[in-house]
């Protein structure tokens, strides 16, 4: 069975409590990372729908209809260039605070408001 089939049988059983927002084009790159979340008990809904910021956040309050919600994670790139923004989650670069004091780069993605 696919990891994909697999993650969409999930959500439907049991109800989300992390989105998880990804191009379809970097599931492969994520499936070690899913395994690991699903291994530690997490019911996860991939949102592969990351054309506009208004898209992804209807796919997220659908998720969070179930009222389990607590984690969004969002999987994508604050390039600029045309490639990075078809395959991205549209996001945008911000100081970083409090991680950079394990040190993280000084600045993380974000969503665009």
């Amino acid at each position: 069975m696919s990891s994909l089939l697999l993650i969409t049988l999930q959500a439907i059983c049991a109800p989300a409590d992390t989105a998880v927002v990804c191009p379809r084009e970097w599931l492969p790159t994520l499936q070690p990372w899913i395994e690991l979340r699903q291994e530690q008990g997490h019911q996860l809904s991939v949102i592969t729908e990351t054309s506009s910021p208004e898209r992804i956040r209807q796919r997220i309050r659908r998720v969070a209809e179930n009222g389990k919600l607590r984690y969004v994670v969002l999987v994508g790139d604050a390039n600029t260039d045309s490639e990075a923004e078809r395959l991205g989650v549209p996001t945008r670069l911000t100081k970083a605070t409090v991680n950079v004091q394990w040190g993280s780069e000084p600045e993380i993605a974000t969503k665009i408001r």
